[in-house]
């Protein structure tokens, strides 16, 4: 089974622009109207690290509910927040 172990949203409202573009940059995704989810999990069997790039910002919101876990990007806009590693 795979587990949430972490979570991080990196969209155009929880990074200033050149911080989003940056990152896109580096990561080698477009950079889009919504941004993308961050999930860090471990696979219970194997315990092998898996860090997916999830689109649907809205679902990895709910993912990160459902579960438990919280990260600090979760629930926040860009006033105040400045994201940037994944949340413990």
């Amino acid at each position: 089974m795979i587990k949430i172990r972490r979570v991080a949203l990196v969209t155009p409202a929880t990074l200033d622009a050149d911080a989003y573009h940056e990152f896109c940059w580096g990561a080698g995704l477009e950079r889009t109207d919504t941004g993308y989810g961050l999930l860090q999990a471990f696979d219970d069997d194997t315990w092998e690290e898996v860090i997916a790039v999830v689109e649907d910002v809205e679902y990895v919101r709910l993912l990160t509910q459902s579960s438990g876990v919280v990260g600090p990007d979760v629930h926040r806009s860009r006033s105040g927040s400045r994201p940037g590693r994944l949340a413990a």
